[in-house]
């Protein structure tokens, strides 16, 4: 499965798939904690966010013994891979490819859909400037693109799959091997706004942004977006999904599946809801969400080669 290069590239990991068996059991008839996890680099500013909203869970478990809430987090892809392997975290959301990650190794299900903002899908768009000679994708050939970062999903993976799929080529990665000219060159801004200033100012052909962050009129203000038109969209992947560790106890994940699609039909769920990252509800998946993810799998089996060799690069 062609999966495997690119997942294991973009978190430098090496997990053999029975990782799951090397994990700790608790028995669901002992008094226990539920554990939330997450990964990130901002541990001081989203604990407390964590541990009121897993308080609230815990709370409506009460019938399957669990009697503490606990939050973990951890830098990095790795970090929580660890963590599940080892039994110390129960669930977690993450974005997709993420997801497909921990799912592959055997470590963690993904079990609902994460509506976000109201949202339970988002895409990336391809913005140029109005006086640019960039009117279509085919017009980046031997241009140069902006992305967020090579761990974003619409920041780059999702925009890097779209154009590939529209018959542009990426030059290599420096000190591999020589341009052509037609080769579509790239950098990495870390973060949305810059791009919008860096395409504005002309320093780029292109540039790559979230719906989200397009249709946000403090983050891409009506003046900016007057000068600036949209000459390419990826399709629509799902915005955030539920996870839950492998070996959960069965009757305790399905419980707390309940719990988790239930949070929004009641005041307090709401408030916790909107507390927890601006989520707005959980539910389960529909044929839309599972033809998104089969079609991220599948860009996975085709792209995976080259997105390994710009991951693999040094910001």
């Amino acid at each position: 499965m062609a999966l495997i290069p690119l997942l294991t590239g973009l978190f430098l990991l090496s997990i053999g798939r029975d990782a799951a068996s090397a994990q700790t059991t608790v028995s669901p008839d002992a008094p226990r904690s539920l554990v939330i996890g997450r990964i990130t680099g901002k541990p001081s500013s989203q604990y407390d966010k964590l541990a009121a909203f897993n308080q609230l869970v815990v709370e409506e478990l009460a019938d399957k013994n669990i009697t503490q809430s606990k939050v973990l987090m951890a830098s990095s892809p790795q970090e929580m891979a660890d963590y599940l392997k080892s039994g110390k975290v129960d669930y977690l959301s993450e974005t997709l490819f993420t997801a497909l990650f921990l799912e592959y190794y055997g470590l963690a299900d993904i079990a609902l859909r994460e509506w976000k903002g109201g949202v339970s899908s988002y895409h990336a768009l391809i913005i140029a400037r109005n006086d640019s000679p960039v009117q279509k994708l085919e017009d980046l050939a031997g241009g140069k693109i902006l992305f967020e970062d090579r761990g974003s999903t619409t920041g780059f993976m999702l925009p890097f799959v779209h154009l590939r799929d529209s018959g542009l080529e990426f030059a290599p990665p420096p000190g591999t091997e020589q341009n052509t000219p037609n080769d579509l060159t790239y950098d990495f801004t870390g973060d949305e706004t810059t791009i919008v200033g860096r395409v504005l100012r002309g320093q780029a052909d292109a540039g790559v942004i979230s719906n989200e962050e397009w249709e946000n009129t403090k983050k891409t203000p009506a003046p900016f977006k007057s000068n600036l038109r949209v000459v390419g969209q990826t399709p629509d992947i799902v915005r955030s999904l539920v996870l839950t560790r492998q070996d959960l106890d069965p009757d305790l994940k399905q419980r707390l599946m309940e719990v988790l699609t239930s949070l929004h039909k009641s005041k307090r769920g709401r408030a916790a809801l909107e507390n927890y990252f601006h989520v707005t509800k959980f539910d389960h998946f529909t044929e839309t969400v599972f033809k998104q993810l089969e079609w991220a799998r599948n860009s996975c089996d085709a792209y995976g080669h080259d997105l390994l060799s710009f991951v693999k690069e040094t910001p």
